[in-house]
């Protein structure tokens, strides 16, 4: 009699960001690292970014603005960002290696920033003036994976070489 081995039930394609996959431990270690830390907002990039930034949204009650990346060109209305930026926002990332995500984020962010600003109308003289900026703060960066020192970082803003907001040739 031979024995035949049953299917897998699943077939988990994690890979680099297996840990949004661990959804429950994720959003415990973020619930501890997070704890006293005052955002409204997290704010991330790609793939990984945007499974983690929505969960973990969620879970803590709070906004998510996901921005594409710079080579993605797959978007109906031509936008560069979706979601709700609110008045102080966390970067949330995997883990950092040189730092380049987390600059590319806080310029593109900036630049979406001022494309939404928008125009108040004056209808009867056609004129328009331009609207204030909306003013957010960075309050720093959270990584949701960090490899070399296991799970959850929060490292707060002026700890990193992050500013915001982005420096003329930063």
């Amino acid at each position: 009699m031979t024995a035949t081995m049953a299917p897998p039930q699943e077939l988990r394609l994690a890979s680099y960001f297996r840990r949004t996959l661990e959804q429950e431990d994720m959003i415990e270690d973020a619930r501890q690292h997070l704890a006293g830390v005052e955002f409204d907002t997290f704010v991330a990039t790609g793939l990984s970014g945007t499974c983690a930034a929505t969960v973990l949204a969620y879970a803590l009650g709070k906004n998510y603005l996901i921005l594409r990346k710079e080579d993605d060109t797959s978007t109906h209305d031509g936008r560069r960002a979706f979601g709700v930026l609110g008045e102080r926002f966390i970067f949330l990332d995997d883990f950092v290696s040189s730092g380049e995500t987390r600059r590319r984020v806080l310029r593109q962010l900036t630049q979406v920033i001022e494309q939404e600003r928008g125009y108040d109308w004056d209808y009867l003289t056609g004129s328009r003036t331009p609207k204030p900026l909306h003013e957010t703060t960075f309050v720093g960066e959270y990584h949701y994976s960090a490899h070399m020192s296991g799970y959850g970082e929060f490292f707060p803003a002026g700890t990193t070489e992050a500013t915001w907001p982005i420096r003329k040739g930063y």
